[in-house]
């Protein structure tokens, strides 16, 4: 029995596209992708920093309360008084403070979510990454499979004929060493297999690797990139935080204190108390900084700037690069397919010659693993576009 007698009885050779994990789609249709990544990010977070339950915000006064007694012993017994005073002061914040910190809160939520945002893309690069790693370990293992049980099966075949005689015993050897060596390949690609489904596993918990991820393919125009990639935004929100904090320092001895009081006098003849209030408003008219802290301010500005710049073509630079592979991989799909077609056809050809005794069984084995390995290639490269494709959206700040 010939391998291709074998392949049409055991194992079906020809390469199905349409069998392979497929990522573009006109739009998205599965939420499979973004409950993966939910679930993926939950387990990220799941652990956090606690100790700060016991800590509150300040809501109206800018600092702690002051509380000062003071008491005043006269050394003239006759027309002398004591006095005993308690004082307290309140900083409340002024209405331009209050203004102030509300937009900084503001501005935090927004970096928090945007850091949100930030984990999504990055639990979204280590899921496209693994699995692809995965889809093209299994491809690997699938065709090893195929070939170990195809060579499995010519062995027996030519053993049974070197016993009859009709082959000889370099045949069978032949036949059991390819097989042999067909068997450590799946043994060894199946450890591969293994291991990538356990870090599927520990990044997402999900036992089974699924056997497509759907994601909409967005290629958008290099200036609406660059206002809406995250680290770009990132950077834009850390200045705007940064200048917050400034202005928040200028205005630092902008507080409105209310002071409220009470005093006892006592003298030999007669005592009274006494009780009051009392209001500061500073008399700032700008918000002004100290040179050094104007000085840090600018080299924060400056830093803030470099790398906003290096950013900007740090990321333009992977998506060249992204949209370059991308091309290329498009190119090379389209000649490993025509040669995983043409593989069918070199196979028939193989096999008549080898009916036709022209080829030995070892030529034979050689010529066909030959033509196997066009049509693994084809899937390896169908498999690649996926990858491609992933990895221009990652580059392009787009999550799962």
């Amino acid at each position: 029995m010939s391998l291709l007698a074998l392949k049409r009885s055991f194992i079906p050779l020809s390469f199905c596209f349409a069998c392979l994990p497929q990522l573009v789609v006109a739009q998205q249709t599965s939420s499979q992708p973004d409950s993966l990544v939910a679930a993926t990010v939950a387990r990220v977070t799941e652990q956090t920093l606690t100790g700060n339950e016991d800590l509150a915000e300040r809501q109206w006064l800018a600092n702690a309360p002051r509380l000062a007694v003071m008491h005043w012993q006269t050394d003239d017994a006759i027309f002398g008084s004591d006095e005993s005073e308690v004082t307290l002061e309140l900083d409340f914040l002024s209405p331009g403070q209050r203004e102030l910190l509300q937009s900084s809160e503001q501005l935090q939520q927004a970096y928090q979510n945007l850091r949100s945002q930030q984990l999504r893309l990055e639990v979204s690069r280590l899921i496209r990454q693994l699995f692809w790693q995965y889809q093209q370990a299994q491809i690997e293992l699938d065709f090893a499979e195929q070939a170990a049980a195809q060579l499995d099966q010519l062995h027996r075949v030519v053993a049974e004929q070197v016993a009859a005689g009709a082959k000889t015993n370099y045949a069978r050897l032949i036949s059991e060493q390819r097989w042999r060596a067909a068997v450590s390949q799946v043994n060894q690609q199946q450890l591969v297999v293994r291991d990538l489904a356990n870090r599927w596993q520990r990044l997402t918990g999900q036992t089974q690797v699924p056997s497509e991820l759907v994601e909409t393919v967005m290629q958008r125009p290099i200036a609406s990139f660059n206002q809406q990639h995250p680290s770009l935004v990132a950077l834009d929100l850390q200045w705007q935080l940064t200048l917050a904090e400034a202005r928040q320092t200028a205005r630092a001895q902008t507080s409105w204190t209310v002071a409220t009081g009470f005093k006892h006098i006592s003298s030999a003849t007669d005592s009274e108390n006494q009780w009051g209030l009392g209001l500061t408003i500073p008399m700032t008219f700008s918000q002004s900084l100290s040179p050094f802290e104007m000085l840090a301010l600018k080299q924060q500005q400056n830093a803030i700037v470099t790398e906003l710049r290096q950013t900007r073509m740090a990321l333009d630079n992977d998506i060249a690069e992204a949209t370059s592979r991308l091309e290329r991989t498009q190119l090379q799909l389209q000649a490993a397919a025509t040669n995983a077609d043409l593989s069918e056809q070199v196979i028939a050809e193989l096999e008549q010659l080898y009916q036709q005794q022209q080829l030995d069984t070892q030529l034979y084995i050689d010529r066909f693993l030959e033509q196997l390995m066009q049509q693994k290639i084809a899937a390896l490269t169908q498999a690649e576009l996926g990858l491609a494709k992933a990895l221009l959206n990652q580059a392009q700040g787009i999550a799962l």
